[in-house]
């Protein structure tokens, strides 16, 4: 089993350099840019390793390892936290999380790969469909996601990621003539989307309150087909504005079939 490493950092240039590295050393990497995504990975999906930007938006590097703490403390150990912050500062981390890597940047290229190399693994267990989904969707850019089943008629929700209760739990069970994405995709049997927030209110005005305070920027839907009748759907949240460009629609349709065995359980 291959070992699984998240990298949560916001520089892109950093954040790549970690997952070439992680690349050359066979660890199969997950890469997003702030805290906020990557505690929501951690709440769902387990890790052998974490890469973790001190300052990370959103949530911070401090608060990640405060989770791990309770959550998964085995994984402190596991951890290499990456900062421009003062030494003072990194010296307080190194004191509160004894057995953290810690590393100041600008640094050297071997200092990380040797720091990787040398992370014991913990050996995450095998991800269910859920896990895989909600790493793959987080991964992309998703906020939120949810599987939902349906009879034809009404429509249930089967799980979701990245929402309070309070944000979805008035619209279940919903007719399939809701007039929300997730509906349309399963009615017309085709992936629905939404580059921008005018798209979404434009054609959904009843989600306009909700895009709003939940500050969603796109909304994507995609039906899930057995023997080619429509049992349910995927659907996500993202924080910003998207093209919705063929590769794109192709990567959601990829990662709506990791939901699928979900409605056989």
């Amino acid at each position: 089993m291959t070992s699984r490493l998240l990298i949560i950092e916001k520089d892109s240039g950093t954040r790549r350099l970690f997952e070439a590295v992680a690349r050359t050393q066979s660890w199969e990497a997950d890469a997003v840019e702030s805290g906020v995504q990557g505690l929501l990975l951690l709440r769902h999906v387990s890790y052998d390793a974490l890469v973790i930007d001190l300052m990370a938006p959103g949530v911070s590097g401090t608060q990640i390892l405060e989770h791990l703490e309770s959550a998964a403390p085995e994984l402190i150990a596991a951890s290499i936290v990456v900062s421009a912050s003062s030494e003072s500062t990194l010296q307080r981390i190194r004191e509160r999380f004894a057995s953290v890597k810690v590393v100041r940047k600008p640094f050297e290229l071997p200092e990380v790969t040797s720091l990787l190399a040398g992370i014991r693994s913990v050996r995450a267990p095998d991800s269910d469909p859920f896990a895989s989904f909600v790493r793959k969707s987080v991964v992309a850019g998703a906020r939120s996601g949810l599987v939902v089943t349906t009879d034809g008629k009404s429509i249930q929700l089967v799980r979701s990621f990245g929402y309070h209760p309070a944000e979805y739990e008035r619209y279940f069970p919903m007719s399939v003539d809701a007039p929300y994405p997730i509906c349309t995709a399963i009615r017309e049997g085709r992936m629905v989307v939404a580059g921008t927030m005018n798209d979404a209110i434009a054609d959904y005005p009843e989600l306009a309150r909700s895009l709003q305070e939940l500050s969603t920027r796109a909304l994507a839907a995609v039906p899930l087909l057995h023997e080619d009748r429509v049992v349910g759907a995927a659907g996500w949240s993202f924080l910003e504005s998207r093209s919705f460009a063929e590769e794109t629609r192709m990567q959601l349709k990829t990662i709506a079939g990791m939901a699928a065995p979900l409605l056989a359980q």
